[in-house]
């Protein structure tokens, strides 16, 4: 009897654990909190438009605050693509409060995929979750932080999208496809 009480109290435990992650992560399974991904901004009660960006309009709301753990991001935006909600934007304003939400992140989604740049000082940590991606951003020059949270399905076709646009600008300097091999020409001759 003792024996089968010491192997169940640790699988209680354990599935405790596990049932409050899901639980937490369910949220940014189906939308950010009571917002569903792809739904209009028409659909949603106290939306703001701020601007509009290569095709995203931005929204905030000023009926709500949120909170990543105990700490209060008060200035919140909604992106939508097409009429669709695919990210969030949550502003951080001050280092404390981007360590103990990167702390907070990784306690419910493990460990993050961490990226440095040099050219424009930032470290991003990254997470996914079932069709959600989570970036943590922190812009050191000038001071910058904040937690994104990418709709993948949507936010993938932004970014081929937008790409696409982007390279129509381009001057491309070899037009030359995979498959094909470049005539040889001689650079200099004598």
């Amino acid at each position: 009897m003792k024996d089968t009480i010491m192997k169940t109290i640790p699988l209680l435990v354990l599935g405790f654990f596990l049932f409050g992650g899901l639980c937490h992560a369910a949220d940014l399974k189906d939308g950010f909190l009571d917002v569903k991904w792809g739904a209009s901004p028409a659909e949603q009660e106290a939306f703001t438009e701020i601007y509009e960006k290569s095709g995203i309009v931005y929204y905030m709301r000023a009926d709500k605050v949120h909170t990543v753990g105990d700490r209060v991001l008060e200035k919140t935006i909604y992106g939508f693509w097409k009429d669709r909600f695919f990210s969030v934007h949550m502003m951080i304003e001050d280092l404390e409060s981007f360590n103990d939400v990167r702390r907070y992140m990784q306690d419910k989604y493990g460990t993050p995929k961490v990226i440095t740049t040099t050219g424009n000082p930032q470290t991003q940590y990254q997470w996914k979750y079932k069709k959600a991606k989570m970036k943590l951003k922190r812009q050191h020059n000038p001071e910058e932080m904040k937690l994104s949270i990418y709709y993948a399905p949507i936010s993938s076709e932004v970014n081929r999208v937008l790409g696409e646009a982007n390279q129509e600008g381009t001057v491309q300097f070899l037009p030359i496809r995979r498959d094909e091999k470049p005539a040889r020409m001689p650079l200099l001759t004598f």
